[in-house]
């Protein structure tokens, strides 16, 4: 029979015969099964159990916790003649031989411990924290088998994503889980990124109580414990989920936890087995890194697209601040005073009556590359195409206090570089063209406008209506301003006051100005 004993140096001042499957407090209360009088024992010390030959212990808490070899631990598994210290006391495990028929009855499988596992994370561990013995074992062949599989599947998961899926599905089967969580902290709440066994991962979230304390601590908890007579209160969100087991350990990459793997079990009154919690433990620390590099590899990606897409739209140094945090891209609906640009390419359908469709495509794209690197060289924001024609704003998204001044400087800019192109065009037997240019300063409103499968950044109203007639009064070559940017555009042009004209949809006749150029 299993034997513990306590000793003080070399004399026994208590020694206990234990059985198998059944659990022992340790303490200095006379109602604890293991009733040690010495001031370095706790009332409750710890919790004892033998299983399979092989004694488990689980510190409650206690003022001096107990020691292996030197080392405070939380949780410690001993083998046949193997001993822990507490304080100046020593406890010392103690069983028979196994004989033939006990080993016939023992199953193949061992269990691998939380403790065991716990220390194989030794140094992720905070500073000060009780370290987890480390103790051999034989290995659980189910278990290996399935980390090996879970590690194969790592190396060839297409994204962060099935990554996940996969984990928690494995968890799941394993733990005979019906809810597995991984979720991170973000901005002070833990989020959930993958669920097996959730319909609404949003409402369905970890213990805040568990997840909690295992982000604070970077150690695993669990509920009930294992072990435990399960008189300690449940966390709230346990008791109204009506959850009857739950386990919560910490995904660590580099020295701090970014997560956590969470898993609950919703019917029956059986607490996670260490096997359980042992592999769970296991998975987290194999797939944390792998996670967070997927994760962090995503996030590049998806950066790098973000900056692909805005770089279409504005030019590169915007696109640097507003990925760097420096800027704030608005896109939801607000009212904003700000300048809009239209160029239009003039006789362009008798153009493409004569051009073949390539030679087409060839024309509107050298064109339009040269207009848009104009555009972004003042500060523009490229709105849209339609057709031969290029809507440009200025002062959206992002606020410039000149953007009347900057509009203007870029239309100049525009019409100085298509007569540059021409000689280009001669040279490749491309016809040449003229364009025509409207701008107008006032309110508009911007923002996201579309339907729900489709959305652009646009802006909407009356100014914008305004630069649209404007740029269909103006001649090849002309460029039309409304009296509006006129007045906001500043003394550093030439202009040339214009007879108003009447626009459809306006009963007024409109203020307009030429713009000759620069002064």
């Amino acid at each position: 029979m299993p034997r513990i004993s306590i000793l003080h140096k070399d004399t026994t001042i208590a020694s206990y015969t234990v059985e198998n499957g059944r659990k022992y407090t340790l303490g200095r209360l006379k109602e604890c099964e293991l009733f040690v009088q010495d001031p370095a024992i706790s009332r409750r010390h710890a919790i004892l159990k033998v299983v399979r030959d092989k004694l488990l212990i689980r510190d409650l808490g206690s003022a001096n916790g107990f020691c292996l070899n030197g080392t405070r631990v939380a949780e410690a598994r001993l083998d046949s003649g193997q001993e822990i210290s507490i304080g100046k006391l020593r406890l010392l495990f103690e069983c028979d031989p196994p004989t033939a028929e006990n080993q016939r009855k023992t199953p193949k499988k061992d269990a691998n411990y939380v403790a065991e596992i716990l220390d194989s994370v030794d140094g992720k561990t905070p500073s000060g924290k009780p370290k987890v013995a480390s103790i051999p074992s034989e290995p659980d062949k189910t278990g290996y088998r399935l980390l090996l599989e879970i590690a194969r599947k790592i190396n060839t998961s297409p994204d962060a994503s099935s990554m996940m899926a996969m984990i928690t599905r494995i968890l799941a089967r394993f733990m005979s889980a019906q809810r597995v969580m991984i979720a991170f902290r973000e901005d002070n709440s833990m989020r959930v990124i993958s669920c097996h066994g959730c319909d609404d991962p949003v409402n369905n979230l970890p213990s805040e109580t568990l997840s909690q304390r295992v982000m604070e601590t970077g150690m695993p908890a669990t509920f009930p414990m294992p072990g435990s007579d399960n008189v300690v209160k449940p966390p709230a969100s346990i008791i109204t989920r009506g959850v009857t087991a739950a386990a919560c350990v910490p995904l660590t990459s580099g020295k701090n936890p970014i997560g956590v793997i969470y898993a609950e079990r919703l019917t029956g009154t059986t607490p996670f087995a260490m096997r359980e919690l042992t592999f769970l433990i296991n998975v987290a620390d194999l797939s944390a890194s792998a996670i967070d590099n997927a994760r962090l590899r995503e996030m590049v990606k998806a950066e790098a697209a973000k900056r692909v897409a805005l770089e279409r739209y504005v030019s590169p140094h915007i696109v640097n601040d507003v990925l760097a945090g420096r800027q704030k891209w608005e896109l939801g609906g607000k009212k904003a005073i700000i300048t809009i640009l239209f160029a239009d390419i003039r006789g362009f359908t008798k153009l493409s009556e004569v051009m073949s469709p390539r030679d087409v495509v060839r024309l509107l794209n050298e064109y339009f590359s040269e207009m848009t690197d104009i555009i972004f060289s003042h500060s523009g924001t490229l709105d849209k195409f339609i057709g031969d024609e290029l809507m440009a704003l200025f002062g959206a998204p992002f606020e410039i206090p000149n953007h009347a001044e900057m509009a203007v400087k870029a239309s100049i800019e525009m019409r100085n570089r298509l007569t540059e192109m021409k000689t280009s065009f001669l040279r490749k037997m491309l016809p040449n063209f003229e364009i025509g240019i409207g701008i107008n300063t006032g309110e508009v409103v911007a923002g996201n406008i579309g339907s729900l499968k489709r959305m652009d950044y646009t802006v909407i109203g009356d100014a914008v209506n305004t630069a649209s007639r404007l740029v269909s009064s103006a001649r090849p070559g002309q460029i039309l301003i409304h009296d509006s940017t006129f007045r906001s555009a500043g003394p550093g042009f030439r202009f040339n006051s214009m007879p108003p004209i009447q626009v459809k949809g306006k009963s007024a006749p409109l203020e307009i100005y030429e713009v000759l150029g620069l002064k």
